[in-house]
């Protein structure tokens, strides 16, 4: 399969960490839930300048290797104690 070839793993994550690329995205989301005004250059920037901490490449391309986990209500079902979940109101 493709997405398991390191060479287009690699080239994939350089994609994805353009600017322009971390912009449309964050229009994507932002355009259902939240005010798109928010998507400021600082904003796309910290953003970017995250995807380029050490081992972010690393975490990028295990998605592609890594076998799928269990679905999040499953997951969820077994839990034996009290757990806190924080979801804003306009989060996604």
């Amino acid at each position: 399969m493709v997405f398991k070839q390191l060479l287009f793993q690699a080239l994939l994550f350089q994609h994805v960490c353009q600017s322009w690329v971390i912009r449309r995205t964050l229009e994507k989301v932002y355009k259902v839930y939240l005010d798109k005004t928010a998507i400021t250059d600082q904003l796309v920037a910290e953003i970017q300048r995250l995807a380029y901490d050490q081992g972010d490449s690393d975490v990028f391309v295990s998605i592609f290797s890594t076998p799928q986990g269990e679905k999040v209500d499953v997951s969820l079902k077994r839990l034996t104690y009290p757990l806190l979940l924080l979801w804003g109101e306009a989060d996604p």
